[in-house]
């Protein structure tokens, strides 16, 4: 009789702790949802203490710092610690996810916090960064355009060319790696190629007003040395 007690003491007991995570899940997922990150992040940490390998409490603190992060920027404030803590978050889940969902957010964090890298001039842990969110996702053309911002901002030009082609032959419709590699060319006083860059982006994005005045400059340019 005692032994059958003790069965069920600890069948009740398992039950109040499933009731509870359930719980603590739904109120974390409910925070999230409405922007109230602190709570959240309190009931994903709840969890993981409970069990550091919780993967539906490693995604939700994940996804928290994410959309805590982009909120942040959102409001132009500094989000460069949550994309670091957010950074690290989604590396331990890629140990019990590696899907590709989970693979794409995590290169995205990481494209955000080299981002963060580069805005403090620390180029070196800018690449690292972005290293990595390429091997996830080498699909991610914000990545390779931002890897070549960053070599341009320790002068290899070489490099930069390299990551900007690679961009737009990974993502063709992005056209921020047009506007770099046409602004690459035009500061080495390669006027044709800054041309046909600017142009190709306009043919993704026929309204862009910045392209739209550079190839009307790179025109007048190539005028100008035809009279010469």
């Amino acid at each position: 009789m005692a032994c059958n007690q003790k069965i069920m003491l600890l069948a009740f007991a398992l039950s109040l702790v499933a009731c509870s995570e359930r719980e603590l899940k739904s109120r974390g997922n409910s925070a999230m949802m409405v922007g109230d990150f602190a709570r959240a992040k309190q009931a994903w940490s709840a969890l993981l203490d409970l069990d550091p390998a919780d993967k539906d409490a490693r995604t939700g603190f994940a996804m928290t710092l994410f959309a805590e992060a982009r909120s942040r920027e959102q409001a132009q404030e500094n989000a460069a610690t949550l994309w670091d803590s957010c950074a690290n978050e989604f590396a331990i889940l890629l140990k019990m996810d590696s899907s590709t969902t989970v693979r794409g957010m995590a290169s995205t964090a990481l494209f955000h916090q080299a981002h963060a890298w580069i805005g403090k001039e620390q180029f070196a842990k800018a690449r690292r960064a972005l290293d990595q969110s390429i091997q996830l996702d080498s699909a991610n053309g914000f990545s390779w355009n931002l890897l070549g911002l960053s070599w341009e901002g320790i002068g290899d030009t070489a490099q930069a060319r390299e990551a900007y082609e690679t961009g737009i032959a990974r993502q063709p419709s992005l056209v921020a790696c047009y506007v770099n590699l046409g602004n690459l060319h035009w500061r080495s006083k390669r006027i044709v190629e800054a041309w046909e860059f600017w142009t190709m982006g306009l043919e993704q994005d026929s309204g862009n007003s910045y392209l739209q005045y550079w190839k009307a400059e790179a025109e007048r340019k190539l005028e100008e040395q035809a009279l010469q």
